[in-house]
C-alpha cells in the first residue's frame, strides 16, 4: 500500500470505500477500494472475487483496469487497486 497515495473518499457502499488516489511514482491517478471484510464469516466476501474475475476478463475503454490487488491486516479490511480514469468522476 506503500505505493499509493490515498488523497479524498469518492465513494461509499456496502461492501467497501472508493478512494481517489495517484501512483507514488508514475503520479497516475488511480481508484483505491477498500474492501470491507468485517462481515464475511469466512474472510474474503464472494463478490469482491466475483468482481476481481470480472475486471480481469474485461477490456473496455468505460471499465477501470484492475491493476493491483494488496492485502493488508489493518481491521479486516483489504485494498484493491483499480486504474483511475477522469471522465468518469471530477478529479479536482
Amino acid at each position: 500500500m506503500n505505493a499509493y497515495e490515498k488523497k479524498r473518499q469518492v465513494g461509499k457502499g456496502t461492501y467497501g470505500i472508493v478512494y481517489l488516489g495517484a501512483d507514488k511514482i508514475t503520479g497516475d491517478s488511480v481508484a483505491l477500494k477498500r474492501i470491507n471484510t468485517e462481515q464475511e464469516e469466512n474472510g474474503f466476501p464472494i463478490t469482491a472475487i466475483r468482481e476481481v474475475k470480472i475486471l480481469k476478463a474485461l477490456n473496455h475503454p468505460n471499465v477501470v483496469i484492475l491493476k493491483e490487488i494488496v492485502t493488508s491486516k489493518d481491521s479486516g479490511k483489504v485494498p484493491k487497486m483499480c486504474s483511475w480514469f477522469s471522465n468518469i468522476w471530477n478529479t479536482t
